[in-house]
């Protein structure tokens, strides 16, 4: 699992100001609804100790929030999706071998419909009987497709929250505050790619906000380091634990 290559993850939605009261159980939501969708599409492979896959490549992902934003880093996504074994099943076995003990036309539709030859075919039992079936390996895709895919339905995961609300249209998404902007970057640097996808109207992008009282240019982020130095630098303290010391100190 070690060999396979990775790379980070960086997701931002920003809205109108949270009550502070609800940000740590944003952030764990959030948290939680991302790393099931990438655990449940083979990017992040699967919890040491269960047989359904290597191990996770990191077990660290890092949320974060302020009363304009949640955002969560994941520093060890896979590039490609882990490719997985998968059983299809073709037709049963009184069908696919005659009396003779040789396969049968359908057999060998079933074998040729999947690339593969007949002697590859193995006896499966099913609930309802005995079955030909074959074993084969499920390419993974490319981690910018998924994502576009896994992201939203993350987001609409955050649903769950005690108090959401629609701004769009009674049917729309709804959110704890209405979205105004969601970062989306895989990669770091000049390998940074945005991660396509729209919610609630929103299409994702390369950038953030600064603090909403001192100026409201979008800010170009090129990777994690970079989102948190833009945003000390314009004003905004991503760290709770950080923003907590300083009002404690002043």
């Amino acid at each position: 699992m070690s060999d396979l290559p990775t790379t980070s993850l960086l997701l931002e939605i920003g809205c109108e100001e949270i009550p502070a009261r609800f940000l740590e159980d944003a952030e764990a939501c959030l948290k939680q609804q991302l790393e099931a969708g990438l655990l449940g599409n083979r990017l992040l492979g699967s919890p040491a100790g269960q047989e359904s896959g290597p191990p996770l490549t990191t077990q660290v992902m890092h949320p974060s929030s302020t009363p304009r934003r949640l955002a969560v880093y994941v520093p060890g996504l896979l590039v490609r999706q882990l490719e997985t074994p998968r059983r299809i099943t073709g037709p049963s076995v009184s069908v696919g071998i005659d009396r003779d003990g040789l396969y049968t036309r359908a057999a060998n539709a079933f074998a040729e419909r999947y690339n593969a030859q007949v002697n590859d075919l193995k006896r499966a039992w099913t609930p309802k009987g005995e079955y030909l079936a074959l074993e084969i390996t499920e390419a993974g895709h490319n981690a910018l497709q998924v994502l576009a895919e896994v992201l939203p339905v993350a987001i609409r995961g955050l649903m769950v929250l005690p108090k959401t609300m629609y701004w769009t249209q009674k049917a729309g998404p709804r959110f704890v505050r209405p979205i105004r902007w969601i970062l989306a970057l895989l990669g770091e640097g000049r390998d940074a790619q945005v991660v396509p996808f729209e919610f609630a109207g929103i299409h994702s992008g390369e950038f953030t906000f600064g603090h909403r009282l001192k100026g409201n240019a979008p800010i170009r982020v090129t990777g994690s380091d970079d989102y948190v130095a833009q945003l000390r630098n314009h004003w905004v303290e991503p760290d709770a634990e950080v923003r907590l010391k300083r009002v404690r100190s002043e």
